[in-house]
């Protein structure tokens, strides 16, 4: 049996899921807020799903994300994630305002216009990773046409485990 908490900034992304949940049959407890406060007591969870989420932060905020998932999670406990690459068509838009190295603002109009993207390569994905196994890290890339336009997401994902306290 699992207790299942489901976390977003977005009130429209929560309404979204309670809205699928309750479809399903399924209960979850939401709550709203920043991943860079996670509101979790130490040590309490068992399991993190962070898909598509970190990256969009500069790297302070990546790795204040990374130390809340830390403090959160049980001993030996893991978490599934991705990080950016940057082999993704997005980082090489040399137009967009660079905020650090790994660090994009996107300028394409849409719903994450004027949003961070934090990119890394295989190296700094690794080195982000104190205090926690790496299980698995796959780099994947999926290729796709849009309004006549071809282009590529890339992304690493990870099962991380907590090794430390």
């Amino acid at each position: 049996l699992f207790s299942v908490r489901c976390f977003d900034l977005s009130k429209d992304a929560l309404d979204s899921t309670r809205k699928w949940a309750e479809e399903e049959g399924l209960k979850f407890d939401y709550s709203q807020g920043d991943m860079l406060n996670l509101p979790y007591d130490d040590s309490t969870v068992d399991c993190i799903m962070c898909r598509n989420v970190i990256s969009h932060s500069d790297t302070i905020g990546v790795k204040k994300a990374i130390s809340e998932i830390k403090r959160v999670l049980r001993e030996n406990g893991e978490c599934f994630l991705t990080l950016a690459s940057k082999q993704t068509w997005s980082f090489k838009q040399e137009e967009w305002p660079l905020l650090d190295k790994n660090t994009r603002v996107r300028m394409d109009d849409g719903p994450e216009k004027g949003i961070p993207h934090f990119y890394v390569d295989y190296e700094e994905a690794l080195s982000l990773f104190d205090g926690f196994e790496i299980v698995n890290i796959s780099h994947i890339e999926t290729y796709y046409v849009h309004n006549g336009e071809k282009y590529n997401s890339a992304h690493f994902h990870m099962l991380i485990r907590k090794t430390c306290s």
